[in-house]
Protein backbone atom coordinates (compact mmCIF):
# COMPACT_ATOMS: atom_id res chain seq x y z
CA UNK A 1 0.00 0.00 0.00
CA UNK A 2 2.82 2.42 0.78
CA UNK A 3 4.26 1.83 -2.66
CA UNK A 4 0.95 2.77 -4.33
CA UNK A 5 0.58 5.95 -2.25
CA UNK A 6 4.15 6.97 -3.10
CA UNK A 7 3.73 6.53 -6.83
CA UNK A 8 0.35 8.34 -6.92
CA UNK A 9 1.76 11.33 -5.01
CA UNK A 10 4.60 11.83 -7.44
CA UNK A 11 2.40 11.51 -10.52
CA UNK A 12 -0.36 13.88 -9.36
CA UNK A 13 1.88 16.55 -7.87
CA UNK A 14 4.05 16.96 -10.99
CA UNK A 15 7.09 17.54 -8.79
CA UNK A 16 10.34 17.60 -10.73
CA UNK A 17 12.38 15.21 -8.62
CA UNK A 18 14.54 12.15 -9.01
CA UNK A 19 14.48 8.78 -7.27
CA UNK A 20 17.65 7.27 -5.87
CA UNK A 21 18.41 3.93 -4.25
CA UNK A 22 19.48 4.40 -0.63
CA UNK A 23 20.06 2.15 2.35
CA UNK A 24 17.14 2.09 4.76
CA UNK A 25 17.77 1.32 8.43
CA UNK A 26 15.38 -1.34 9.67
CA UNK A 27 16.67 -1.55 13.25
CA UNK A 28 18.64 -4.33 14.97
CA UNK A 29 21.56 -3.55 12.69
CA UNK A 30 19.66 -4.65 9.57
CA UNK A 31 19.52 -2.71 6.33
CA UNK A 32 17.50 -2.90 3.17
CA UNK A 33 17.41 -0.75 0.07
CA UNK A 34 14.64 1.66 -0.67
CA UNK A 35 13.81 4.48 -3.07
CA UNK A 36 14.20 8.00 -1.68
CA UNK A 37 12.79 11.08 -3.41
CA UNK A 38 15.56 13.67 -3.88
CA UNK A 39 15.88 17.07 -5.51
CA UNK A 40 18.35 17.95 -8.26
CA UNK A 41 21.07 18.50 -5.63
CA UNK A 42 20.56 15.01 -4.21
CA UNK A 43 18.90 16.23 -0.99
CA UNK A 44 16.13 13.95 0.25
CA UNK A 45 12.68 15.56 0.19
CA UNK A 46 10.39 15.09 3.16
CA UNK A 47 6.72 14.48 2.38
CA UNK A 48 4.20 15.61 5.02
CA UNK A 49 7.11 16.17 7.36
CA UNK A 50 8.19 12.53 7.21
CA UNK A 51 11.13 11.41 5.14
CA UNK A 52 10.21 7.75 5.54
CA UNK A 53 6.91 8.23 3.67
CA UNK A 54 8.99 8.89 0.58
CA UNK A 55 10.75 5.53 0.77
CA UNK A 56 9.56 2.38 -0.89
CA UNK A 57 10.93 -0.88 0.42
CA UNK A 58 12.28 -3.17 -2.29
CA UNK A 59 11.82 -6.80 -1.40
CA UNK A 60 14.38 -9.19 -2.78
CA UNK A 61 18.01 -10.24 -2.37
CA UNK A 62 20.81 -7.68 -2.17
CA UNK A 63 24.26 -8.48 -3.54
CA UNK A 64 26.74 -8.45 -0.64
CA UNK A 65 29.69 -7.35 -2.79
CA UNK A 66 28.14 -4.26 -4.39
CA UNK A 67 25.06 -3.54 -2.28
CA UNK A 68 22.93 -3.51 -5.44
CA UNK A 69 19.47 -4.90 -5.73
CA UNK A 70 20.00 -8.09 -7.71
CA UNK A 71 18.96 -7.17 -11.18
CA UNK A 72 21.98 -9.07 -12.47
CA UNK A 73 21.25 -12.58 -13.63
CA UNK A 74 21.16 -15.22 -10.95
CA UNK A 75 24.22 -17.12 -12.34
CA UNK A 76 26.13 -13.80 -12.25
CA UNK A 77 25.14 -13.38 -8.60
CA UNK A 78 26.51 -16.86 -7.84
CA UNK A 79 29.91 -15.74 -9.17
CA UNK A 80 29.89 -12.92 -6.60
CA UNK A 81 28.94 -15.41 -3.88
CA UNK A 82 31.87 -17.68 -4.74
CA UNK A 83 29.60 -20.56 -5.80
CA UNK A 84 30.43 -20.61 -9.53
CA UNK A 85 33.10 -22.81 -11.09
CA UNK A 86 34.74 -23.49 -14.43
CA UNK A 87 36.92 -26.06 -16.21
CA UNK A 88 38.36 -25.59 -19.72
CA UNK A 89 40.67 -27.58 -21.96
CA UNK A 90 41.88 -27.13 -25.53
CA UNK A 91 44.24 -28.88 -27.91
CA UNK A 92 44.73 -30.35 -31.37
CA UNK A 93 42.44 -33.36 -31.71
CA UNK A 94 42.77 -36.07 -34.37
CA UNK A 95 39.82 -36.89 -36.60
CA UNK A 96 37.20 -39.01 -34.76
CA UNK A 97 38.89 -38.38 -31.40
CA UNK A 98 37.28 -36.36 -28.61
CA UNK A 99 37.78 -34.18 -25.59
CA UNK A 100 35.80 -35.89 -22.85
CA UNK A 101 34.98 -34.39 -19.45
CA UNK A 102 33.59 -36.87 -16.90
CA UNK A 103 31.85 -34.96 -14.12
CA UNK A 104 31.11 -36.54 -10.75
CA UNK A 105 28.57 -34.52 -8.77
CA UNK A 106 28.80 -34.57 -4.97
CA UNK A 107 25.82 -36.21 -3.31
CA UNK A 108 25.16 -33.04 -1.29
CA UNK A 109 24.69 -30.71 -4.28
CA UNK A 110 22.99 -30.05 -7.56
CA UNK A 111 25.26 -28.62 -10.26
CA UNK A 112 23.51 -26.03 -12.45
CA UNK A 113 25.58 -26.54 -15.55
CA UNK A 114 26.22 -25.00 -18.98
CA UNK A 115 28.87 -25.77 -21.58
CA UNK A 116 30.65 -24.12 -24.47
CA UNK A 117 32.74 -25.61 -27.25
CA UNK A 118 34.79 -24.52 -30.24
CA UNK A 119 36.28 -26.47 -33.13
CA UNK A 120 38.30 -25.74 -36.25
CA UNK A 121 35.92 -27.98 -38.21
CA UNK A 122 32.77 -30.05 -37.88
CA UNK A 123 32.28 -31.43 -34.39
CA UNK A 124 29.58 -33.20 -32.40
CA UNK A 125 28.70 -32.57 -28.75
CA UNK A 126 27.12 -35.28 -26.59
CA UNK A 127 26.12 -35.57 -22.94
CA UNK A 128 25.62 -38.85 -21.05
CA UNK A 129 24.24 -39.66 -17.61
CA UNK A 130 24.93 -42.62 -15.26
CA UNK A 131 28.47 -43.03 -16.56
CA UNK A 132 30.81 -45.62 -14.99
CA UNK A 133 34.47 -44.65 -14.64
CA UNK A 134 36.71 -47.64 -15.40
CA UNK A 135 40.06 -45.93 -14.77
CA UNK A 136 42.64 -43.39 -15.81
CA UNK A 137 41.94 -39.83 -16.79
CA UNK A 138 43.54 -36.50 -15.93
CA UNK A 139 42.10 -34.63 -12.91
CA UNK A 140 41.16 -31.11 -13.98
CA UNK A 141 41.60 -28.06 -11.77
CA UNK A 142 38.21 -26.64 -10.80
CA UNK A 143 38.51 -22.85 -10.97
CA UNK A 144 36.38 -20.65 -8.75
CA UNK A 145 35.16 -17.78 -10.91
CA UNK A 146 35.43 -15.37 -7.97
CA UNK A 147 39.20 -14.97 -7.82
CA UNK A 148 39.13 -13.71 -4.22
CA UNK A 149 38.38 -17.35 -3.34
CA UNK A 150 40.73 -20.28 -3.85
CA UNK A 151 40.28 -22.99 -6.43
CA UNK A 152 38.87 -26.43 -5.70
CA UNK A 153 35.61 -27.53 -4.18
CA UNK A 154 32.71 -26.78 -6.44
CA UNK A 155 30.57 -29.73 -5.47
CA UNK A 156 31.96 -31.78 -8.36
CA UNK A 157 35.16 -33.35 -9.67
CA UNK A 158 36.16 -33.45 -13.34
CA UNK A 159 38.36 -36.00 -15.13
CA UNK A 160 39.54 -35.49 -18.70
CA UNK A 161 39.53 -38.50 -21.01
CA UNK A 162 39.23 -41.38 -18.54
CA UNK A 163 38.27 -44.86 -19.64
CA UNK A 164 34.53 -44.90 -19.01
CA UNK A 165 31.37 -46.79 -19.84
CA UNK A 166 28.77 -44.38 -21.16
CA UNK A 167 25.31 -44.55 -19.67
CA UNK A 168 22.12 -42.98 -20.99
CA UNK A 169 22.48 -40.38 -23.72
CA UNK A 170 20.65 -37.12 -22.94
CA UNK A 171 22.22 -34.94 -25.66
CA UNK A 172 23.22 -36.85 -28.77
CA UNK A 173 25.58 -35.52 -31.40
CA UNK A 174 24.68 -31.80 -31.43
CA UNK A 175 26.47 -30.50 -34.53
CA UNK A 176 28.94 -27.63 -34.62
CA UNK A 177 29.04 -26.95 -38.39
CA UNK A 178 32.66 -25.85 -38.83
CA UNK A 179 33.32 -27.51 -42.20
CA UNK A 180 35.41 -30.44 -43.37
CA UNK A 181 38.93 -30.98 -44.61
CA UNK A 182 41.55 -28.28 -45.00
CA UNK A 183 39.13 -25.54 -46.05
CA UNK A 184 36.95 -25.57 -42.92
CA UNK A 185 36.30 -22.27 -41.18
CA UNK A 186 35.49 -23.52 -37.67
CA UNK A 187 32.55 -23.00 -35.35
CA UNK A 188 31.67 -22.45 -31.72
CA UNK A 189 28.53 -22.86 -29.64
CA UNK A 190 27.24 -22.98 -26.09
CA UNK A 191 24.20 -24.01 -24.09
CA UNK A 192 21.68 -21.18 -23.79
CA UNK A 193 20.05 -22.55 -20.64
CA UNK A 194 21.43 -24.68 -17.85
CA UNK A 195 21.18 -28.39 -17.22
CA UNK A 196 20.72 -29.37 -13.56
CA UNK A 197 23.05 -32.29 -12.87
CA UNK A 198 21.65 -34.55 -10.16
CA UNK A 199 23.41 -35.18 -6.82
CA UNK A 200 25.63 -38.24 -6.72
CA UNK A 201 25.51 -38.94 -10.46
CA UNK A 202 28.31 -39.13 -13.01
CA UNK A 203 28.06 -37.42 -16.40
CA UNK A 204 30.15 -37.38 -19.56
CA UNK A 205 30.31 -34.35 -21.85
CA UNK A 206 32.42 -34.71 -24.96
CA UNK A 207 33.12 -32.97 -28.22
CA UNK A 208 34.18 -35.21 -31.12
CA UNK A 209 36.13 -34.10 -34.17
CA UNK A 210 34.21 -35.21 -37.29
CA UNK A 211 35.89 -32.85 -39.78
CA UNK A 212 38.03 -35.47 -41.51
CA UNK A 213 41.38 -34.04 -40.37
CA UNK A 214 43.04 -32.99 -37.10
CA UNK A 215 41.66 -29.73 -35.73
CA UNK A 216 42.12 -27.37 -32.79
CA UNK A 217 39.25 -27.83 -30.34
CA UNK A 218 38.26 -26.63 -26.88
CA UNK A 219 35.62 -27.58 -24.33
CA UNK A 220 34.43 -25.42 -21.43
CA UNK A 221 32.02 -26.17 -18.61
CA UNK A 222 30.65 -23.77 -16.00
CA UNK A 223 28.35 -24.45 -13.11
CA UNK A 224 27.10 -23.13 -9.80
CA UNK A 225 26.02 -25.33 -6.91
CA UNK A 226 22.90 -25.49 -4.77
CA UNK A 227 22.18 -27.90 -1.90
CA UNK A 228 20.49 -31.12 -2.95
CA UNK A 229 16.70 -31.06 -2.65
Amino acid sequence: MKKLIFVTYILLSHICVNAQYKYVELGDGKKAQGIAVVDSAGTQININGRSDTAKVSIKGPIDEMTGAVETITYPHHEIHEGNSYSVIYGGTISNNDSINFVITVDSSYQAHFIYGAASGGNAAISLYEDVTIVGGGTPMTVRNRNRDIGDGGGGATVLRDPVAELGSVILDGLLLPGGTGGNSVGASGSARDEWILAPGKIYSLHIQNISGVAKAMSLRIEWYIKPAQ
